[in-house]
């Protein structure tokens, strides 16, 4: 996957923000809708069989826009929608048009939504297949009618072919857009994981080499250990590098997040011999970036504390995916420690943890008591979902 490439969770999850954005207005110009299809009818007095086929094409339509609503709310991103609607679109038009008993019938215009959404699947041959049926539905709606004004058909088709080729350049635009916005946020966030952990590393080691060359003749044990140091933290900025070149070869983001921590504990028990289980309970999903940033560094901090404080010989990992929130638990059976004492002796590790924590919005608890092991739990909530932050907007405006 190329990173200026838009994956197709993106294209999908956008494709149903604009579904959700067309179904709002369509719901609020319903009611005038309804009132131009039934009124007219009755004030000129059209058998009641006329009317009656009004009000159950009007049932029919709420029925389907109401259908059409819940399956968009449920948040389903992998259906395309551009792909499912706009035959019954056009289908519905062309009943509607044909109730209207008019030849002139600004009616015509609405064929321009299924058209605009078969056009912005950028797909020529749906488009051209959706704007055939369009064609079709019209001159069997219209058949038998009192006599068409050419030139104001020909007005109306020039029209649908206008707006469905500005359509077609929005949408190509707005992938464009959403490729750039998605190149910019994987730079980040590899800029993001690469600062934080493996420049870290490089740093620490670069720094703890030049310690070792000034107390090599002076203090040849404190050289041993310095040297002992910079191999664990080589060691660590490998594997950074690996959960990282793990996560960039999925063929969508945020879904490697499992496989790549799990191989990270496989490779970590190799290396030491610390036995690490990992349990995953719910439904993984994608949490973004920032977030299983966090996860994999408070992941990596705690088995850190374990393999050199705690001598702990079984670790466990657990990361469960519930419904608001993330939660992940690290427990070991080694020494234990006072939570308390290691707070106010400033321990560098317990609160770098805690901040990279806050950052995403979580929380970061500890359990351990001297000789009883130690767990760490961080809870994270879950990205809002597309529904979710559209309709805290709308309650902000």
């Amino acid at each position: 996957m190329r990173l200026d490439d838009p994956t197709p969770r993106d294209t999908a999850t956008s494709g149903r923000r604009r579904h959700l954005i067309f179904l709002a207005h369509v719901w609020a110009s319903a009611p005038f809708a309804l009132l131009w299809l039934l009124v007219p009818g009755m004030r000129l007095g059209e058998p009641r069989a006329v009317v009656a086929g009004q009000w159950a094409l009007a049932a029919l339509t709420a029925v389907y826009l109401v259908g059409r609503t819940w399956l968009a709310w449920l948040d389903r991103p992998r259906i395309a929608w551009n792909y499912l609607y706009p035959i019954p679109d056009a289908i519905l038009i062309s009943i509607s048009l044909y109730m209207t008993h008019s030849a002139e019938s600004v009616l015509y215009f609405t064929y321009a939504l299924p058209i605009i959404a078969a056009a912005s699947t950028l797909n020529v041959a749906w488009a051209a297949f959706v704007g055939l049926i369009s064609v079709l539905g019209a001159l069997t709606a219209t058949t038998g009618l009192a006599p068409i004004s050419y030139l104001g058909a020909s007005y109306r088709l020039m029209s649908l072919v206008v707006l469905a080729s500005l359509a077609t350049w929005l949408a190509k635009l707005a992938a464009d857009v959403q490729a750039r916005l998605s190149v910019a946020d994987e730079r980040n966030r590899i800029a993001m994981e690469m600062h934080d952990g493996v420049q870290a590393h490089l740093i620490a080691i670069a720094s703890q080499l030049e310690l070792a060359g000034r107390l090599a003749e002076t203090d040849p044990e404190r050289t041993a250990a310095i040297a002992s140091d910079c191999r664990d933290l080589a060691r660590q900025a490998a594997d950074d590098l690996r959960f990282l070149v793990h996560r960039l070869r999925a063929n969508e983001p945020g879904e490697a997040f499992i496989p790549a921590l799990r191989q990270y504990l496989h490779n970590l028990s190799g290396r030491t011999g610390l036995p690490v289980r990992l349990d995953v309970s719910g439904q993984p999903e994608p949490l973004g970036a920032p977030r299983e940033h966090a996860l994999f560094r408070i992941t990596q901090e705690s088995l850190n504390n374990a393999l050199k404080h705690a001598d702990a010989d079984d670790v466990r990992v657990s990361v469960g995916f519930e419904a608001s929130h993330v939660r992940l638990t690290i427990r070991d059976n080694g020494r234990g420690f006072d939570p308390e004492q290691v707070t106010e002796e400033g321990h560098e590790g317990i609160a770098g943890m805690r901040q990279t924590v806050r950052a995403v919005g979580g929380e970061l608890t500890i359990d351990a008591r001297p000789g009883e092991g130690a767990t760490v739990t961080a809870i994270v909530p879950r990205p809002e979902k597309e529904t979710q932050r559209w309709l805290r907007k709308l309650r902000l405006r």
